[in-house]
């Protein structure tokens, strides 16, 4: 499956790049609130699992730190957790997206070093939402993080 951030365009100063990452933050958003709404059936956590593996596990260090297009994809997974997290937090317990408990402590893991490694200065408020996006995944599914490693 891929990622709709596999559409966004590599060079951040290209013609349109902008449009483009915003055009695509509120497709983000909005499939966040359609999966809040259960009117996704099961479509709606696998692309949601997939945005969030193409995110935070394939993300190269220092790639959210300075480049427009990786914040977006960055931002995109946080909103599904602060618009949909408790709904998309259910559905993993029931296993009903094809990842793991360790998946979930991972990309809140993940979400943490972005909220600590990008500057305040980054737009959109990324590193406090990042932290509260990850502060909720901790929230929403506890056991995760109180296993030993």
């Amino acid at each position: 499956m891929i990622s709709k951030a596999d559409n966004l365009p590599v060079d951040a100063d290209s013609p349109g790049a902008e449009e483009v990452i915003h055009r695509w933050l509120n497709v983000a958003s909005l499939i966040a609130q359609l999966f809040k709404a259960d009117l996704l059936e099961n479509f709606g956590p696998r692309w949601i699992a997939n945005d969030f593996r193409a995110a935070l596990e394939e993300r190269r260090d220092g790639d959210v730190a300075k480049h427009p297009i990786k914040q977006a994809e960055v931002l995109a997974v946080v909103n599904y957790m602060l618009i949909a997290g408790e709904r998309f937090s259910e559905a993993v317990k029931a296993g009903k997206v094809e990842m793991t408990a360790e998946k979930w402590r991972l990309w809140a893991e993940e979400m943490k070093k972005v909220a600590d490694l990008v500057d305040e200065s980054v737009r959109w408020d990324l590193k406090e939402r990042a932290r509260k996006a990850s502060d909720m995944m901790v929230e929403l599914y506890p056991e995760v993080f109180e296993q030993k490693d």
